[in-house]
């Protein structure tokens, strides 16, 4: 708690606290710097209402805050991915080399009776990739009847 009397002078302060995504530095695990744009701001301002006897004190504090909204990667997962088969996934294609599931999995792909049966009532209300992993060149493909 702070307590003063007053004065017959009028006095005040004013500040500015900058937060900026060009100044922080890059998360180590994020693509760029972060967009966060913050502005806190504000002042005092204290002097005679009647001189020697009645003072007034007034404070104002503001923020401005903007930012881009997060950016998220979804996964999607292929049929062949649901029932245990990650062989296209886990190609040179689509991985730049070639990766391995841990034993006991074999080939990259796990037995259907090793997959939870609540996990995979739980994928059937997810949608499923239409365009097999690895296949760029589909991706791009326009669909019959559409032109760009």
């Amino acid at each position: 708690m702070v307590t003063k009397s007053g004065t017959n002078q009028i006095h005040g302060d004013l500040f500015e606290f900058l937060r900026n995504g060009d100044f922080n530095g890059r998360n180590a695990n994020a693509l760029g710097r972060d967009s966060l744009k913050r502005n806190q701001f504000g002042g005092v301002l204290g002097g005679p209402v009647r001189k020697n006897k009645l003072f007034f004190f007034a404070g104002y504090q503001g923020t401005w805050e903007r930012s881009d909204p997060a950016t998220t990667i979804n996964f999607v997962p292929t049929q062949a991915m649901v029932n245990g088969d990650f062989t296209a996934i886990a190609s040179p294609v689509c991985a730049g080399t070639q990766r391995n599931l841990p034993s006991p999995f074999v080939n990259n792909q796990i037995l259907p009776s090793l997959l939870s049966p609540v996990a995979l009532n739980l994928l059937k209300k997810i949608p499923r990739r239409m365009i097999p992993a690895g296949d760029i060149s589909s991706a791009f493909a326009i669909p019959p009847g559409k032109t760009r």
